[in-house]
């Protein structure tokens, strides 16, 4: 299980090497409001430019399992609040997020619940297994954009998605890798499996290789030994 401190390590190390906003996801920001509180202040220090909350408690998203329960709307506007107390840079994004629909909940509570979010200072909304066609309805209920999945960036913003989620990417990365290991174990080779295989230039110039060798001779680090 990820821990708080799990959650804002990661994002601190992210925005370390990545020159892009990032969307945080700070679960249900560690607890009561007090933790939200804290757990946003730490996520935007962290350098995220966006970060989440959710409604969903306890346990989390474990396929199989039941997952924890939805609290209360108006527990869930009282951690909105305190996110948008503890807010240092006001271009810093609030997500609010409802699991309620993927929890098997009504889609007309969900929006509702939403709407109530952004009244309490969400800037943009989030609900996992709303329809596509239906995020409209809950962009002109909340009146703030929504982030949601669609199978393109056309379908996207014809259903008025203001920020797309593509989910897909995680898992391409994984399947490449669980196909190698497959053909790996089973052939003692990879080899239709290593099509998808980065070249080494390309993997060179993704972690900055070259710029790190030019520091390097104008450092004398190669001259002297790397000290």
């Amino acid at each position: 299980m990820i821990t708080t401190d799990d959650l804002v390590d990661f994002c601190r190390r992210t925005a370390d090497r990545v020159g892009l906003p990032i969307i945080a996801d700070a679960d249900d920001g560690g607890g009561n409001p007090l933790n939200v509180y804290r757990t946003f202040q730490r996520m935007e220090k962290a350098g995220a430019a966006c970060v989440m909350i959710e409604d969903l408690y306890s346990a989390k998203h474990l396929s199989g399992f039941d997952e924890g329960k939805i609290i209360s709307s108006e527990a869930m506007v009282d951690k909105v609040r305190a996110a948008v107390d503890a807010r240092q840079d006001d271009d810093t994004v609030l997500l609010v997020r409802s699991d309620l629909v993927a929890d098997g909940g009504p889609l007309d509570e969900a929006i509702e619940r939403v709407a109530a979010y952004a009244e309490a200072g969400g800037d943009v909304i989030f609900i996992p297994g709303i329809p596509l066609d239906q995020c409209r309805r809950a962009v002109e209920a909340a009146g703030r954009p929504i982030l949601t999945g669609a199978p393109s960036v056309q379908a996207a913003r014809n259903n008025g998605v203001g920020i797309l989620f593509v989910g897909a990417m995680g898992g391409i990365a994984t399947g490449a890798m669980d196909r190698a290991m497959a053909e790996f174990i089973e052939t003692g080779a990879v080899g239709s499996a290593g099509g998808s295989n980065l070249a080494g230039a390309r993997r060179l110039e993704l972690i900055g290789n070259a710029e790190t060798v030019e520091r390097a001779r104008r450092y004398n680090v190669q001259r002297e030994g790397g000290q």
